[in-house]
């Protein structure tokens, strides 16, 4: 509690008459305390026709688990604790404790006692927000109420895997393995699938001349697309991924798409692992089919951290290859600066390609285009523009010698991520490179 600034004007205005009742010599020297005194009394009658903190109670409803990159609904009721009363407060505002978690906003105004406020969930983890500042004045606006709530109000942000609840992949991996993709892959896969009779119009090379001898009629193998491929998610947690691209970390955007993916290849019959490094490998996941390892796959990288060390590609891409001891999908979620490290990412990368199939996977620079884009007035400006065009055509040769290696990349948009990565995952599948 506190005076407001129109209690204090008073004060002030109330000190300016008793003044002027001092120096007057025909007034009493007694009425000098009158204005102030008054003033006084004014407040403290303000203060208890007024609505106090003890007056009425907090409830806060809000949902437990909530989707990184998504909103948090939390419900605020002020109830009255006199039976049937209710809170004679024109205005009441309230302000949450900042938590790096969310982004909260600053203050809110209940209206009525009721408020739904949305605060966007940023980072993951289980975050916890203990404090609600109130502020609401006096009946007369002579006082200023600011009590505190300790408050319980805690929730688990999660990576986002909204595509997966939609529905929306599933629906594509049965068109894949059921609809027009797959009937158009049969008698050109690597997988037998059954014996049928040879018709005039299918390959000779498919007839099987064993079985034909024993059956006494020509008969041809059915060929489909193998499955059971192993899909290795190789992510990179070092200090270029938590920089915000769209209000989320690096780090967040791609492992949304990760796990979109890591759902289809579940659906589509693979089996999906885990990489995680930054200076050096934490955490592996070998391959594992079904629904089970989605849940296990998708526990690890909610508890992936967001680390300040710088990346160890060598080390890391070096580990993997040792690993793994048949030829794998890895799907590389990584980011580069400078040239060298650029290098030495590809000298390693051409050695696991030479080995299995690559999908490198980044995110557009908006910084890079926007310094690149904006009207240099200054020459710092013009200095700050000619860099950043030389970093992204330095980044773009990286790119295309990853393409002629054989090694698809994927640069893109947060949008945009995970529709690429599963339409080149589909794509694999159909050629079957892996």
């Amino acid at each position: 509690m506190r005076p407001s600034r129109f209690l204090l004007w008073l004060l002030f205005a109330a000190l300016a008459l008793s003044l002027v009742v001092v120096i007057a010599p025909t007034v009493p020297v007694d009425w000098a305390l009158l204005p102030l005194t008054a003033v006084l009394v004014m407040a403290v009658m303000d203060w208890l026709i007024s609505v106090g903190p003890r007056s009425f109670d907090v409830n806060i409803k809000h949902i437990r688990e909530v989707f990184v990159g998504e909103k948090l609904e939390i419900d605020f009721e002020l109830k009255s604790k006199r039976s049937g009363g209710s809170l004679p407060i024109n205005e009441i505002k309230g302000r949450l404790d900042n938590v790096d978690g969310f982004e909260t906003r600053g203050e809110f105004n209940f209206g009525q006692g009721n408020i739904t406020l949305p605060i966007l969930a940023k980072r993951r983890g289980r975050w916890q927000i203990e404090k609600l500042w109130l502020y609401w004045k006096s009946r007369f606006g002579l006082i200023e109420f600011i009590p505190v709530r300790k408050i319980e109000l805690s929730a688990a942000i999660v990576p986002n895997i909204r595509p997966v609840t939609s529905g929306q992949i599933d629906f594509d991996m049965r068109t894949a393995i059921f609809g027009e993709k797959q009937t158009s892959q049969r008698g050109e896969g690597s997988e037998f699938h059954q014996l049928n009779d040879y018709v005039q119009g299918m390959d000779p090379r498919s007839i099987d001349w064993k079985h034909s001898a024993r059956q006494n009629r020509l008969v041809a193998k059915e060929m489909r697309a193998e499955r059971n491929h192993q899909i290795i998610l190789a992510m990179d947690n070092g200090h270029l991924m938590r920089e915000e691209i769209d209000g989320l970390a690096r780090i967040d955007h791609k492992i949304n798409a990760a796990l979109a993916l890591a759902w289809a290849g579940i659906q589509g019959g693979d089996q999906v692992g885990l990489f995680a490094f930054d200076a050096r490998p934490r955490q592996y996941m070998p391959p594992q089919p079904g629904r089970t390892a989605f849940a296990r796959l998708l526990s690890q990288m909610a508890e992936l951290k967001y680390e300040t060390i710088e990346t160890n590609h060598t080390l890391a891409l070096a580990t993997l290859h040792e690993r793994l001891n048949r030829r794998s999908l890895i799907v590389v979620f990584s980011d580069f600066v400078d040239p060298l490290s650029a290098e030495l990412l590809l000298e390693h990368l051409a050695v696991l390609n030479r080995h299995h199939v690559l999908v490198f996977v980044s995110l557009n620079d908006p910084l890079l285009k926007n310094l690149q884009n904006n009207k240099a007035e200054t020459m710092e400006g013009v200095a700050r523009s000619v860099s950043a065009s030389n970093l992204l055509i330095e980044r773009r040769l990286v790119f295309e010698k990853m393409s002629s290696m054989g090694i698809d990349v994927i640069e893109t948009t947060p949008g945009e991520m995970t529709p690429s990565l599963l339409n080149t995952y589909l794509a694999i599948k159909a050629k079957e490179l892996i």
